[in-house]
């Protein structure tokens, strides 16, 4: 009896420990899931912040770019208005003054359009702001290419003061473009 005393407590710890390995490999399954479920958890945090650094990179490059093409445009044009503003117009110049003028109309529409799109691109009170000043550079525009027109049309006596309106608006226009870009870039 002793003998089957002794198997049966050997039998009976026999089947505690293994209860207990089979307990403690159950833990460390679990902890195995549960480490697996934070790293995932990490995983997607870590793909959700470099999503997020991508697309500030993305903007950041839209307006450096931006800023190069208005930064080029710019000197394109100030070459262009140091060849004009040099010059003295005459009335039998008045042609030409007009054609360089209208080139130059053209460099600022497309200066407006960049701005326009860069304005379809912005959210809240910057998009409002934006969406107003292209609207006001276009009015500028539109009055500015009326007084063009009058060139070919305008007598020797109006001549010089249609000019000097004609020059005071492209360089108001100008300007006016100069710090929206400005703005853009501080907003940024």
């Amino acid at each position: 009896m002793l003998r089957s005393t002794r198997n049966a407590s050997f039998f009976a710890l026999s089947c505690a420990m293994a209860g207990a390995a089979l307990v403690g490999g159950c833990d460390e399954r679990r902890d195995d899931r549960d480490d697996l479920a934070e790293a995932r958890k990490e995983l997607e945090e870590t793909k959700r912040q470099a999503a997020k650094d991508v697309e500030e990179a993305r903007a950041k490059a839209s307006a450096d770019v931006a800023e190069a093409e208005r930064q080029l445009a710019d000197a394109k044009r100030d070459a262009a208005k140091t060849d004009v503003a040099e010059r003295e117009w005459g009335y039998t110049d008045r042609n030409e003054y007009r054609d360089s003028r209208r080139k130059e109309l053209v460099d600022l529409e497309d200066e407006i359009d960049r701005l326009e799109k860069e304005a379809k691109e912005a959210k809240g009170d910057a998009k409002r702001a934006l969406d107003k000043t292209v609207a006001e550079l276009k009015v500028r525009r539109d009055r500015l290419e009326k007084e063009i027109d009058k060139v070919e049309r305008v007598g020797e006596t109006e001549w010089e003061e249609l000019r000097n309106d004609v020059d005071k608006s492209m360089k108001e226009l100008r300007e006016s473009l100069k710090s929206a870009w400005e703005d853009i870039k501080r907003s940024t």
